[in-house]
């Protein structure tokens, strides 16, 4: 699946309930349940307008998007975190501009690398973890690794 195909499934789950219109939803972030089953999961946050601060997270949910069904929903998440806004840092706008049109080709190739273990080439997933670090921005990045870490840790064993 692409990136449209896998963010196009919230609408079609209860979880779009949970995105407010003031509040925004990051990037999909893969990971796996007991039954090896592909989660991608989301971060709902606020941020001011000109995005250089953001929120802790208010929410996190995630989708099996092949079957459109919701894999669970944790709208306590805020409470383990002290409500402040975080000072964000973005790449300049030229390498974001470049890192989005990386992120959107690398995804399908990077899901199916971690959706079934096979063909995987480090080196793209690494340009695939630059560019989502460059376009989510480096406090958004550090909660991804927070709150899903599995996925972080198989890129971790793919470099030891």
């Amino acid at each position: 699946m692409n990136i449209n195909q896998v963010k196009n499934v919230i609408a079609k789950t209860n979880c779009v309930d949970y995105i407010f219109s003031a509040s925004y939803c990051s990037e999909p972030i893969m990971s796996k349940d007991s039954n090896e089953s592909l989660i991608d999961n989301y971060v709902i946050f606020s941020r001011n307008e000109d995005c250089t601060q953001i929120s802790s997270p208010q929410c996190i949910f995630g989708i099996y998007s092949e079957k459109e069904e919701v894999a669970y929903i944790d709208d306590t998440i805020s409470k383990k975190y002290t409500e402040q806004l975080y000072q964000e840092n973005f790449c300049d706008e030229k390498l974001m501009v470049d890192a989005r049109k990386q992120y959107i080709d690398l995804f399908p190739i990077v899901r199916r690398m971690y959706q079934f273990n096979c063909d995987i080439d480090f080196n793209i997933v690494s340009k695939y973890v630059e560019s989502l670090k460059c376009i989510s921005g480096d406090t958004l990045f550090a909660f991804y690794n927070q709150l899903f870490p599995s996925f972080f840790e198989w890129i971790k064993e793919l470099e030891d």
